[in-house]
């Protein structure tokens, strides 16, 4: 048996079996970013670092360049574009979240001043939310605890604005009521009355 094949003609390939030929061309300048995607990108780097007081080469540097693999912005490819463009997207909204976490504890510092209010925060944050470490919280369950600690507040305002309406409406304690309700420091005030009288 002869398995010998006559083959005639240029670049001509030959195989016993079934042949995959892929041919992956090299990447040429054409597929770098266009000159819109460029100065879109150097647009939105700049807004970004203006919005979250960033210098716009931090951004190249720690953003762009990192989330698609370079080191220059003439590195960049147009397939990556939209890459870059999430990746700054994603750092504005870690600031803007950022910024919301840091107001948001810093109104809960406010409101849980004093042993009683930092207590109900603490069991508040432990039993309802289950952290009581509010940095590591997101803003979600921080704008709930905020939520909690200011109705907290109201209603301790409006029992001590009740309990000082009624110290101020009630009636005078006559002498022997002031006797019965009190009799040891009564028995204290008289005795020491009587004793600075006799001194002087």
């Amino acid at each position: 048996m002869n398995n010998a094949v006559d083959v005639q003609g240029e670049r001509n390939r030959v195989a016993g079996r079934d042949l995959i030929e892929v041919n992956l061309a090299p990447e040429s300048k054409d597929d770098l970013l266009v000159k819109a995607q460029r100065d879109a990108l150097r647009g939105l780097v700049s807004s970004i670092a203006d919005e979250c007081n960033q210098s716009a080469r931090h951004l190249w540097v720690t953003v762009v360049h990192v989330a698609v693999g370079v080191t220059t912005v003439g590195e960049i490819r147009s397939s990556q574009y939209q890459d870059a463009v999430d990746a700054l997207e994603r750092f504005r909204e870690n600031f803007y979240e950022q910024q919301r976490r840091e107001n948001l504890r810093a109104r809960l510092n406010e409101l849980s001043r004093g042993k009683q209010a930092s207590d109900e925060l603490s069991r508040f944050c432990l039993s309802v939310l289950g952290d009581a470490h509010l940095y590591g919280m997101p803003s979600a369950k921080l704008r709930e605890a905020v939520a909690h600690m200011e109705q907290y507040q109201q209603q301790r305002r409006e029992l001590l604005s009740e309990a000082k309406a009624a110290g101020q409406h009630a009636e005078p304690m006559s002498f022997g009521a002031l006797l019965r309700q009190y009799p040891i420091q009564c028995l204290v005030v008289g005795a020491v009355g009587f004793l600075f009288g006799l001194m002087f």
